[in-house]
């Protein structure tokens, strides 16, 4: 296994070499054509991505919408993937000028608070890039990790985050040093749009149940923090980002898994709205639905 992940960690470093000597089009070009061999040819996780685009759109849209909305869902990931190598080559500068910010004073209202902030979002344009952008306009950021199982590239990764000015919360940690940044009136950031297995609760998500993350939910209980919904929004072009921003209301009950519940509901449908509005640069590969609520007898 080990000499495995060390020959995908080499394959990797070439790719990212290869991609930082080239153009930036001319990138676009090259990993579009790798697109479209990956979904025509050799067809990976397609079955899966044209199933959850009919649970999402399969009463508004016809096989032959949904089967190209699938094929451009595999383009922008791949291109995603090109400015998520590419990010740690970019001034400041650069950055901030690939970015149209919207809403940015929910910010500094929701630090106002002194208890920090919690950003939820999703698998949606170039989370890498919304989270970064964060940093460069001049708020404290941390993000809550997993590992990958290959730990030569995840290394890698976690690298390019620390050098674009995120704070790292490794999830085995996360209880302590979440709240621990929340109290020095910081930001953390959490993407809760995938299975969460048994540990999450099942709000609706495109009509059908999903097993959503609670931590976010959790964490704004227990501290008091207020959530804010933050979503990358590519050009078609990828000139430019659009960045949003919107803090979560909820009336709390005062009961917590009730307010859990309502929290992940409300931060859920906000996400499925823009993902609504956004389909092709969402990632549809993931078994969103994997997990199925028990059956009461």
């Amino acid at each position: 296994m080990i000499i495995k992940h060390i020959i995908e960690y080499v394959v990797l470093l070439i790719f990212c070499s290869i991609v930082r000597f080239l153009p930036l089009k001319i990138n676009f070009f090259l990993i579009d054509r790798v697109a479209d061999f990956v979904f025509y040819v050799l067809r990976i996780r397609v079955k899966v991505v044209l199933e959850n685009l009919k649970t999402a759109f399969g009463n508004t849209k016809s096989v032959k919408e949904l089967y190209s909305l699938a094929h451009q869902v595999y383009k922008n990931f791949g291109r995603t993937v090109v400015e998520i190598i590419l990010l740690p080559t970019y001034s400041s500068k650069k950055i901030i000028k690939m970015l149209k910010i919207h809403n940015i004073e929910c910010l500094d209202k929701v630090l106002l608070q002194k208890k920090g902030g919690i950003f939820v979002s999703g698998h949606i344009g170039n989370w890498e890039l919304m989270g970064t952008s964060i940093f460069f306009l001049g708020y404290p950021i941390n993000f809550i990790i997993g590992e990958q199982r290959n730990k030569f590239a995840d290394k890698l990764l976690n690298d390019y985050r620390s050098k674009q000015g995120i704070n790292l919360i490794p999830r085995k940690s996360a209880l302590r040093d979440v709240l621990t940044v929340l109290k020095k009136n910081e930001f953390v950031g959490i993407l809760s749009d995938q299975d969460a297995l048994g540990s999450g609760v099942f709000v609706n998500f495109f009509g059908k149940k999903a097993s959503t993350p609670t931590g976010a939910a959790r964490f704004a209980i227990k501290s008091g923090a207020r959530i804010i919904l933050a979503v990358d929004v590519p050009s078609n072009d990828r000139k430019y980002h659009d960045i949003y921003f919107e803090e979560i209301k909820v009336e709390l009950t005062g009961n917590k898994e009730k307010d859990v519940f309502l929290l992940t509901e409300t931060f859920t449908k906000r996400l499925e709205e823009y993902i609504s509005k956004y389909p092709q640069h969402y990632f549809w590969l993931h078994k969103r639905w994997k997990t199925r609520p028990v059956e009461k007898k």
